[in-house]
């Protein structure tokens, strides 16, 4: 593995992804938990991001939020890279008690170290993805900040102005847009005036998912 400086965010060139970086460099290790783009419909890996993935990063398992693919593939990084499918809707829906439940299953998953490193994904990274970054982390004890900073970065790809062939400009991601802000705000009522790395634990809690849980995931990242 390669490291950067503990306080940069670490961007990660794939061949034929988007909007992939690593999410260790602050209180997270690096070289376990990669976010970003589908590899495989509107973003398909090239070979050399193929060969990236497998030789470079090691990844041990994709990890697909989409809702909207249907049936199953194998995973085309590699016939040793497991494949999983955890869907589930962002921002206000995850309130929702049937997206609760798909939160249990991710975070239980994540809760398994052989499972590491892993790339997760939804179409470009920046949704749902990021809902799941926010996650961990404010689990590892980051700022709100650091939390905002990194869900705006996405900002910074193709894919928040539609410059990919065939996609539909998605606009910007900002703290300040109304829909990331009112899922900040619906999380006031877990840990009224404290940070993220307060609120969202409680949240995850209410969801069902253990303390037990948290703590092994805590104790794989950090």
């Amino acid at each position: 593995h390669f490291f950067t400086k503990a306080t940069a965010f670490r961007f990660i060139k794939l061949e034929g992804a988007l909007n992939v970086r690593d999410l260790g460099g602050n209180k997270i290790k690096q070289g376990l938990l990669y976010r970003g783009s589908d590899i495989d419909l509107c973003y398909p890996l090239t070979n050399e991001g193929r060969e990236a993935f497998k030789d470079v990063l090691k990844i041990k398992t994709e990890l697909d939020l989409r809702l909207e693919v249907d049936g199953a593939r194998p995973c085309i990084i590699s016939e040793g890279v497991q494949l999983v499918r955890l869907p589930y809707r962002p921002y206000k829906e995850i309130f929702e008690p049937q997206h609760k439940k798909r939160i249990c299953d991710i975070l239980e998953f994540l809760s398994c170290e052989e499972n590491y490193p892993i790339y997760f994904h939804c179409l470009g990274g920046a949704d749902r993805t990021g809902m799941i970054a926010i996650y961990l982390r404010a689990l590892a004890g980051e700022s709100d900040e650091m939390i905002h900073t990194d869900y705006e970065l996405t900002s910074l790809s193709s894919y928040a102005y539609g410059i990919a062939e065939g996609i539909a400009k998605t606009g910007i991601r900002s703290r300040n847009s109304d829909y990331y802000k009112d899922f900040i705000s619906m999380l006031e009522i877990y840990a009224p005036g404290e940070p993220l790395s307060k609120k969202i634990p409680a949240f995850l809690l209410e969801c069902g998912i253990p303390q037990e849980t948290l703590d092994k995931i805590i104790d794989i990242i950090t």
